[in-house]
């Protein structure tokens, strides 16, 4: 799964727009639509605010293959809805 595809799965999750999402993460609505259209790449950091500010993290373990091939190649991380008591979606 991609950052546009995260994105896109958020909104869905959570019904609120490109425009919401925007102020949520302090971004400008055009660069969420870039985003989800594919057309830039967002920063870790970027990505990371954005899946903070609405209750998502990245969860999973990564590893890196070595040329002797003794240890795993990727796994691949998952990412998960955190809902905890503090977690709250304001529409203001």
């Amino acid at each position: 799964m991609d950052a546009a595809d995260m994105l896109h799965r958020i909104r869905t999750i959570l019904e609120i727009t490109r425009a919401e999402l925007a102020r949520l993460a302090q971004l400008s609505p055009s660069t969420v639509g870039r985003i989800e259209k594919r057309t830039l790449d967002p920063t870790w950091g970027t990505l990371t605010r954005i899946l903070e500010e609405t209750g998502f993290r990245i969860q999973g373990t990564t590893s890196f293959h070595c040329a002797t091939g003794r240890l795993p190649l990727l796994r691949a991380s998952s990412w998960t809805r955190s809902f905890t008591p503090t977690t709250r979606i304001s529409r203001r």
